[in-house]
């Protein structure tokens, strides 16, 4: 009887270690600029996304832009922003359907994996914006002048996002 409890729960814990395992290989410490064929509004194709691990405990990050730039409603997904440089700098976030299209994150799990029982199921695990300049041109690519001071936005807009708890 007890060689039997012992071989349940030592299956147990192995199919439990073998379901994690599956999640995802990888977690982002902080971000990754990824490669897309994403285009938007103004033209710009095959953007590269500057992506992070969303924190579903928070409010989607809509409303946390909304209220920053005050933008005409929280449903507002492409803006104009300044940067400190006086940059200006052309931002979209991307749907959740565009990241499932555009961008292949299953070799990554998220991090944080509870979540409150009142959070919008829509949000997804990840975030992703563009950046392009006042010419249409991406600036998370390498090849791009505005690319440090593009990604240094974006970190910052990130952290001040998911310290916003």
């Amino acid at each position: 009887m007890n060689l039997k409890k012992l071989f349940f729960l030592y299956s147990f814990f192995f199919l439990l270690n073998c379901g994690s395992i599956q999640q995802g290989g990888y977690i982002i410490d902080d971000y990754l600029i990824v490669p897309t064929e994403a285009t938007n509004t103004i033209g710009t194709k095959n953007l590269n996304v500057f992506v992070f691990e969303n924190d579903l405990t928070t409010p989607p990050i809509e409303f946390f832009l909304a209220e920053k730039y005050t933008l005409p409603t929280y449903q507002t997904r492409e803006f104009w922003v300044t940067t400190d440089t006086k940059e200006r700098l052309y931002i979209k976030v991307l749907e959740r359907p565009e990241i499932e299209k555009f961008l292949d994150l299953s070799q990554y799990g998220a991090r944080v994996q509870e979540t409150k029982g009142n959070r919008d199921i829509t949000q997804s695990k990840f975030l992703a914006l563009s950046v392009t300049d006042e010419n249409g041109q991406d600036c998370l690519s390498e090849k791009s002048l505005f690319y440090n001071v593009a990604t240094k936005y974006l970190k910052n807009l990130k952290d001040e996002y998911l310290r916003k708890r």
